[in-house]
């Protein structure tokens, strides 16, 4: 029992300093590309920022450091990552405006844990440039599979991590977040 607990404190840690780490990145990476757009005698600047697809999810709270993988919704049929977790393609990425929507299966490896997830705890989505993107849960609940108005494109910048529960999957966790500024 000690072991585990002291397994368990030491990935915790390595998490952290993970965590830790990507955030001094981000604080050190972070480009804002600028592009001029003229309009007769006027300039205009609009800032364009790039926003590379997740690849990565960190919950502490539930010792969760997971890989992310595109998928999509075909014929109805969400495909869904065996070995780590999905993100919708039709859903926006980390930094943008709209519902990052990211979904996996219940096991205890995967989002099971999700179900012990409370208002205000950190989560931490990783880009393809390395850049961590911080967010507070703001809602955990469970709703109906056909409830689908919480994974609908959103006027504000937010994450929905999506799984079922319930006796036969019956039911649906969703765990909704935003960013942290």
């Amino acid at each position: 029992m000690l072991l585990k607990k002291t397994n368990f404190i030491k990935q915790l840690g390595i998490n952290l300093v993970k965590i830790g780490l990507g955030l001094v990145v981000i604080g050190m990476s972070w480009q804002i590309k600028q592009k001029i757009v003229f309009s007769g005698s006027e300039i205009e600047a609009i800032k364009v920022v790039e926003n590379p697809r997740p690849i990565r999810i960190l919950i502490p709270k539930v010792n969760l450091d997971l890989e992310i993988e595109e998928s999509e919704v075909k014929s109805d049929v969400w495909e869904v990552a065996d070995e780590g977790v999905s993100h919708w393609q039709d859903s926006v990425n980390p930094g943008e405006v709209g519902n990052m929507v990211i979904y996996g299966h219940n096991h205890n490896y995967l989002f099971g844990p999700i179900r012990w997830l409370e208002v205000n705890d950190k989560i931490y989505v990783m880009n393809e440039k390395n850049q961590m993107f911080d967010y507070e849960i703001k809602k955990s609940l469970v709703v109906k599979p056909d409830e689908i108005e919480l994974l609908l494109p959103t006027d504000s910048e937010q994450l929905t991590i999506y799984t079922c529960t319930g006796k036969f999957d019956s039911m649906r966790h969703v765990v909704m977040a935003e960013p942290v500024r």
